[in-house]
């Protein structure tokens, strides 16, 4: 019995924490990308900001981590797609985040397009 409710529960939670992240398999369906992760609170202050900027490179994916440094504890992190016309790439968490003193977010482009994401870092 405790077995399938911990089931369910990991289930439950995997539907709702997984959508809120963009995978580099699926961009979802939407045409602009934008990305937020943690929760931004009363208190926090702007740890960092960064333009992720790259050109197109034709018939090219571009698929690269950029590793953002703090001096804070990171509490949320949100990534603006700069390009709203639908050609922008996917970005995603993969490394450091939130309770972290950096964050490694990996950007994936669309087929011969570039990426143009601002990244704001805010915490403690």
């Amino acid at each position: 019995m405790k077995q399938v409710f911990y089931a369910l529960v990991g289930a439950v939670l995997l539907f709702h924490v997984l959508p809120a992240i963009a995978w580099p398999e699926s961009c979802g369906s939407q045409k602009i990308h934008d990305f937020e992760f943690g929760r931004h609170s009363f208190g926090d202050r702007l740890l960092n900001s960064v333009q992720v900027k790259r050109s197109s490179s034709f018939m090219r994916v571009l698929s690269f981590d950029e590793n953002i440094q703090t001096k804070g504890i990171i509490s949320y992190i949100q990534v603006i797609d700069q390009k709203r016309d639908g050609n922008s790439g996917c970005v995603y968490l993969s490394g450091g985040g939130v309770g972290f003193y950096n964050v490694i977010l990996h950007f994936k482009s669309a087929r011969n397009n570039g990426v143009n994401f601002q990244v704001n870092v805010y915490g403690k």
